[in-house]
C-alpha cells in the first residue's frame, strides 16, 4: 500500500493501522473498498450529544457533584471534584450533557434550553456563578452505538479490514471487547498483534524459500 501525506510525501508499506472513524477511514481509501465490505462500516450509527460546559466560582448545591437522568438522557458532573482543571483555586469545571436520539433532527437552541432547565432543577441559581460557558450542539460520543440487531459487541467490525489485506482499524467502534477507551486500546492491541504475526509469517516463508 501507499500512504500519501498532506505534503505529498508517499510511503510504501505492507500494513496500515487507521485510528480514524469508520467513514473517515473509507474516505481516504483509493481505490475504495468493495461495497459489501464498505457496508460493514456504513451501517454503524454514531452516538452524539449536546454539551454545555461551564467554568464556575462555586455552585448553589456544592454537595451535588454527579447526576444522571432516570427518565431523560441527561448527565451532570462537576469534574473539578476529582481533578484539578484550573489554576484558580475557587473555579470549577462543570459538564452538562444530553444524548441525542436523532442528531440530524435536533434543534440546538431547544437542546441548550433543556440543559439549562436541567441545571435549574438540580442547581437553582447556577447562572450567577458562571465565569465562562460554551455550548457544543453535536459532540461525538462514540463512532458506533452497540445494538442487538448487529449482534452486540461481537457484531462490531474486527481490526482486520475485509477487502483490503494489510489494512487494520482501531477505535471505540472496533472489536468485541470494551467500550470507548477500553475498546480503542483493545482493538489497537489486537491489530498490532495481527501485524506482528503477519510479519513473522512472512519471514518464515522467506527462510523456507531460501
Amino acid at each position: 500500500m501507499t500512504v500519501t501525506l498532506k505534503d505529498g510525501t508517499q510511503l510504501k508499506t505492507r500494513n496500515v493501522l487507521s485510528t480514524a472513524g469508520p467513514m473517515a477511514t473509507l474516505s481516504i481509501l483509493n481505490p475504495p473498498l468493495p461495497q459489501a465490505d464498505a457496508a460493514v462500516f456504513e451501517q454503524l450509527i454514531p452516538v452524539r450529544a449536546a454539551c454545555l460546559d461551564l467554568v464556575v466560582d462555586g455552585m448553589p448545591q456544592p454537595k451535588t457533584k454527579f447526576v444522571l437522568g432516570a427518565d431523560y438522557p441527561w448527565y451532570y458532573s462537576n469534574h473539578s471534584a476529582v481533578a484539578s482543571l484550573s489554576n484558580h483555586p475557587s473555579y470549577a469545571v462543570v459538564h452538562v450533557m444530553k444524548y441525542l436520539s436523532s442528531p440530524g433532527n435536533s434543534d440546538p437552541l431547544l437542546d441548550q434550553h433543556e440543559l439549562e432547565g436541567f441545571l435549574d432543577l438540580i442547581q437553582p441559581g447556577w447562572r450567577k456563578h458562571v465565569v465562562q460557558q460554551r455550548f457544543l450542539p453535536r459532540m461525538l460520543v462514540s463512532h458506533a452505538v452497540v445494538t442487538a440487531a448487529n449482534g452486540g459487541l461481537p457484531g462490531r467490525p474486527g481490526p482486520a479490514v475485509e477487502g483490503r489485506p494489510g489494512l487494520y482499524v482501531a477505535g471505540d467502534w472496533v472489536g468485541s471487547t470494551g467500550m470507548l477507551l477500553n475498546a480503542s486500546l483493545a482493538s489497537a492491541k489486537e491489530a498490532a498483534r495481527s501485524i506482528i504475526s503477519a510479519q513473522e509469517q512472512d519471514k518464515e516463508e522467506v527462510h523456507r524459500g531460501a
